[in-house]
């Protein structure tokens, strides 16, 4: 019998602990006359974390304490437990049908087709539509039907394809790429050269749109000024040209305008360009996948690139990702529910010869070559994200549901919700190939790259987002001083009180962002980030804020500004305001805060207000050329007084509060700026001496505060 060499032991050596010669059958097994046998997959499998193992264990006991409440609990107790639990409901067939009228009855429920207007454009068209009857004339997509009969753009083919549009093309897909996978970038690069006018990969408005965000990558100084030029560009054609005829590269075109937008901090109007994006992908259908139509059209020599399933897929997926970051980060109602799609995951495409590098050398842009060695294929990690976007979404969705807050019996379920998702958060972490997870020591020979960076900040931030809102609404969080004696080697773990598990969550995601913004930042710039990166800088600052604030005095609390993250990320954002007037926002806002303060004095006469003195994030005073005041987009920041704070003497002491009661926060615009309103108002109204470094004993007098949007804690 041959002999199959293997990589990994045979069951039976691994359970008897013993050498094995790792082939099939093995030395031992021969000998013993035994079966031999091999997992499905002969990869050595990374062991499980105990921060997996933790997770789990706080899910069953979640558990365990919904049958114990259930068993203690008399009937109306029970049957309210019970209507307030999520659970699948049982969807019977219809099972007094012929077999073959309820497929006919269920095909009926998903009928669709496309309909073609007057003006050449394909539209959809569901089962409850009026246009769905008998007599209508009803058509299935093909890659010339769907994509619409191009519309006459009077653009010239020599202002688009010039070396400037192909250098900021260039850099929007080296740098931005992997937030921008609803584009198909072998099909627009092919395109861009040939038909660049009326394509079906490829127009005016998304070339526009797509040279606006490659520009702020650029550090000539004659590109990057071009960059409004472009968006402008792209939105007066979208308005004019192609307002009211939907085209897949019009709502690629209206999602790239978005992010250009909200680097910006013109958060209104990316919101707005995103809701034409999604109603634009219904109009063309893109939540159906096609294969329940009719085949696939494959390529061939004359069309490569026909207009397939795939490339549907690339955008209504693109658009899915898009909602959530969108919601997550300005804390809003998603749009796009999976329920309302069938579209199938995407799978990568054989790209053969190498599109993407052959443009690149053919037109001198060589140095924006993928960096080597290449990491992950870009499709599986889009669709990690994707996997990740659908836990952003049911977060949103149930755990910061407003109207589930106003029903006082359903919150003390929000423990069991924030348990489950923290546990999905894990484990979905916990099962990322080996080269999409995040190296902790590396070598001068691990390259990062900016797709796997943007895949880790998703991630903390998704964590930070979750946690955060609960920590915000407690008064204040005992010192990590009263847990030394209960820490375990994994700090995560230390408490049972989901309070305590916050903390610590979003103090490890607050880390691993700073982590990657200073690994980034040695080995690219972060004035080449990706806008991803502003968003999870600003809600890690807003953790360090808050977690440090909660906190009571102790040996775990920094006793200076400079032993927090803040200098960290204040320096990123500094690097990142070159490319992002979002960014220069945040740290103007933040270093405002903290570095323009009151101390009041009193004299025996009567209270004194003293002067104002700026100073410093790390202490020293601030330079005259700081700014004072910032302007901010009113979509930023939510009008958050001031706390009141209770000054108190020397020689009192503080009444240690209890541990309040686990209770969710009810949603509200969880904005990325709108924490820092009233976090920044109470660290720049405590005093100088906080900043000259004396230590954060203050802390033990702020006994009663809670946020004042917010209600009392009873």
């Amino acid at each position: 019998m041959e002999k199959n060499q293997k990589r990994i032991s045979c069951k039976r050596c691994q359970q008897r602990k013993i050498r094995c010669s790792r082939t099939f059958p093995c030395t031992n097994c021969s000998t013993a006359s035994a079966k031999c046998e091999f997992r499905e997959s002969d990869f050595k499998r990374p062991p499980v974390s105990r921060e997996y193992v933790a997770a789990l264990e706080s899910r069953i006991a979640s558990l365990e304490s919904l049958l114990g409440n259930l068993k203690a609990a008399d009937g109306d107790e029970r049957n309210q437990i019970l209507d307030d639990l999520e659970v699948q409901d049982y969807v019977p067939s219809f099972s007094g049908l012929p077999l073959a009228d309820e497929i006919a009855l269920s095909e009926a429920m998903t009928k669709a087709s496309f309909q073609e207007m007057t003006d050449g454009s394909m539209i959809y068209h569901g089962p409850t539509s009026i246009f769905q009857n008998e007599v209508s004339t009803s058509m299935y997509p093909t890659s010339s039907s769907t994509a619409s009969k191009p519309s006459a753009f009077h653009e010239d083919k020599a202002n688009l394809t010039n070396q400037t549009m192909r250098l900021c093309i260039g850099l929007f897909f080296f740098w931005q790429y992997p937030l921008f996978m609803f584009i198909d970038r072998e099909a627009f690069i092919q395109e861009f050269e040939e038909n660049p006018v009326d394509g079906n990969f490829c127009s005016p408005p998304l070339i526009y749109a797509c040279a606006a965000l490659g520009a702020l990558m650029s550090k000539d100084p004659e590109v990057r000024p071009r960059a409004q030029e472009f968006a402008n560009t792209a939105q007066t054609i979208l308005t004019t040209d192609e307002m009211g005829i939907s085209r897949p590269t019009s709502v690629q075109a209206w999602l790239c305008l978005a992010y250009y937008e909200t680097g910006l901090s013109n958060m209104s109007k990316s919101w707005l360009y995103t809701g034409m994006a999604f109603r634009m992908g219904q109009d063309l259908g893109l939540q159906r996948d096609p294969t329940h139509w009719g085949p696939e059209e494959k390529p061939n020599e004359a069309n490569p690139f026909p207009f397939n399933n795939e490339f549907r897929r690339r955008i209504y997926w693109g658009s899915f990702l898009t909602d959530k970051m969108f919601s997550l980060f300005l804390g809003r109602p998603t749009f796009m529910y999976e329920n309302d799609a069938d579209v199938n995951i995407n799978e990568p495409l054989p790209h053969d010869p190498p599109i993407w590098e052959n443009w690149l050398f053919s037109h001198d842009l060589g140095f924006l070559k993928t960096m080597r060695p290449a990491g992950p294929k870009l499709t599986l990690l889009f669709n990690q994200q994707i996997e990740l976007a659908r836990i952003v979404h049911d977060m949103l969705s149930q755990t910061f549901a407003p109207k589930k807050m106003k029903d006082p019996a359903a919150r003390r379920w929000n423990e069991v919700s924030l348990n489950k998702l923290n546990a999905r958060l894990v484990a979905w972490h916990e099962a990322l190939p080996t080269n999409m997870r995040w190296k902790k020591w590396f070598t001068n020979k691990d390259i990062l790259q900016p797709n796997v960076s943007i895949l880790h900040m998703f991630y903390h931030s998704t964590r930070i987002c979750l946690n955060l809102p609960f920590l915000a609404s407690v008064r204040h969080i005992p010192s990590t001083a009263d847990l030394a004696d209960n820490d375990d080697d994994d700090p995560e773990t230390s408490s049972n009180n989901p309070i305590i598990k916050s903390l610590r969550i979003c103090q490890s995601s607050a880390q691993g962002i700073a982590d990657v913004l200073q690994r980034f930042k040695s080995q690219h710039t972060l004035g080449n980030a990706p806008l991803i990166f502003v968003g999870a800088t600003i809600v890690a600052t807003n953790a360090v804020l808050v977690t440090t604030r909660r906190q009571r005095g102790g040996g775990g609390v920094p006793q200076l500004m400079k032993d927090t993250l803040l200098p960290v990320f204040d320096s990123a954002l500094k690097d990142m305001s070159a490319s992002y007037k979002l960014a220069e926002e945040a740290r103007a806002k933040v270093r405002v805060a903290l570095s323009t303060k009151e101390q009041h004095r009193y004299d025996a006469g009567g209270g004194q207000q003293s002067e104002v003195v700026p100073v410093g994030l790390d202490g020293e005073a601030a330079r005259s050329d700081e700014p004072v005041a910032v302007v901010v987009d009113p979509a930023l920041s939510g009008s958050v007084p001031p706390p009141v704070t209770t000054a108190i003497g020397s020689g009192s002491t503080t009444e240690t509060a209890e541990i309040p009661s686990f209770m969710s926060p009810e949603q509200q615009g969880w904005q990325p700026l709108s924490v820092l309103d009233g976090e920044t108002a109470f660290w720049g109204n405590l005093g100088n001496d906080i900043f000259a470094g004396s230590e954060l004993e203050y802390l033990d007098g702020v006994t009663e505060f809670d946020w004042t949007d917010r209600p009392p804690i009873p």
